[in-house]
């Protein structure tokens, strides 16, 4: 949640289809993700 990937990669990092679209769904879906991932650890 505070350092998601800067580029959008294929190793590292929340990977779908959707999500490696274009660089403002890449930021979208991980700060949506780290959030998750925030609440549920």
């Amino acid at each position: 949640m505070k350092k998601p990937p800067k580029e959008i990669n294929s190793t590292f990092g929340y990977r779908t289809t959707m999500s490696s679209k274009n660089k403002d769904t890449w930021n979208f879906a991980h700060r949506y993700a780290g959030i998750v991932w925030f609440i549920l650890v």
